[in-house]
């Protein structure tokens, strides 16, 4: 399958604009799913001890709040500011419609959780935490124009 330059220079904008303020965690986040997307789960679970998805700076032991703050946000539930909750029912709204206060949408669509939710995964090895983390991450594309 050939692809035209055009689709693939859109293509790197695409990643370039997702990922520009990603951590580290993050980053390992993406490529841990970017790889199980490529080559399969089943095929990926050969080599997890060579691609290290429980790195050296995994913690040892998480705090049960922010074991918490991951579940929260597999509920759709996220703190964007110190007194102020956002809870979605089915689908997020990344503009936050109504909300004459900027800061919080800005807070929504900087990915701040998804730290919550890499350090769950990590200390749990559960896949609810990525998929969901993913799932954030295709529906704010496909809201703003990117289709995945």
């Amino acid at each position: 399958m050939k692809v035209s330059l055009m689709a693939f220079l859109q293509k790197i904008d695409l990643v370039f604009h997702t990922v520009r303020y990603m951590t580290w965690r993050q980053w390992r986040y993406r490529i841990i799913r970017t790889l199980e997307k490529a080559i399969g789960s089943n095929k990926l679970e050969k080599y997890r001890a060579a691609i290290s998805v429980q790195p050296v700076m995994c913690p040892d032991s998480l705090p049960i709040a922010d074991i918490n703050a991951a579940e929260q946000v597999l509920q759709n539930q996220f703190y964007l500011l110190a007194d102020q909750e956002v809870i979605f029912d089915d689908k997020v709204d990344w503009n936050l419609s109504g909300q004459a206060y900027r800061l919080p949408c800005f807070r929504l669509n900087s990915f701040g959780y998804l730290q919550a939710l890499s350090d769950a995964f990590c200390f749990t090895g559960e896949k609810k935490y990525l998929d969901k983390g993913f799932g954030l991450m295709q529906d704010w594309w496909n809201a703003n124009g990117y289709k995945t």
